[in-house]
């Protein structure tokens, strides 16, 4: 579920759609159909994108409802999403954290959008990623949370720590 100028966006798991309620109302305004269940979605409007259970990202076009890009790469369901700026970071089941150009041109491109970057450090699932002060900060289910200080140094990536758990981490937030 996503709240975005007025508008909630939630995902219905037994229909596969997505559906937009009016927050002052709460009338169902419009629904769109998605690949599959999604477990998260993030707005960098004017698109939306769904982290959905069949290993993909789905990128639909909020001003006209329509699927405009499937991000494929991971191997396994992909839990979480964040943007910043025109980068989307992806985390997934497979272990791995990827980093994606989500720039309109991109988006709109011929070729389909391969992942700039695939971080491979964790042990286990990685079940949420956020970034605090310019750096990316990772959790995985066996409560392990991984410090990437610089995203990408040439082709390696500085490592800021890790931070050993023994139990899974589903969330990581900030607070003031």
């Amino acid at each position: 579920m996503i709240i975005h100028e007025n508008l909630l966006y939630s995902t219905d798991y037994g229909s596969g759609k997505v559906k937009i309620y009016n927050l002052h109302d709460f009338e169902l305004i419009n629904s769109f159909p998605v690949l599959g269940p999604c477990f998260d979605m993030v707005i960098s409007y004017p698109f939306i994108f769904s982290a959905c259970w069949n290993k993909i990202i789905e990128v639909v076009d909020l001003r006209t409802y329509e699927k405009v890009q499937v991000l494929r790469g991971h191997q396994s369901i992909v839990n979480k999403l964040l943007i910043r700026n025109d980068i989307l970071y992806s985390c997934s089941a497979d272990k791995t954290i990827r980093k994606w150009d989500i720039s309109e041109e991109s988006i709109h491109g011929d070729m389909s959008i391969k992942a700039m970057f695939i971080y491979k450090g964790h042990s286990s699932k990685v079940t949420d990623v956020v970034m605090i002060n310019g750096k990316l900060w990772s959790g995985d289910e066996n409560g392990d949370i991984l410090v990437i200080y610089s995203i990408m140094i040439g082709l390696t990536i500085d490592m800021g720590g890790i931070y050993r758990g023994d139990i899974g981490v589903f969330q990581i937030r900030i607070s003031d």
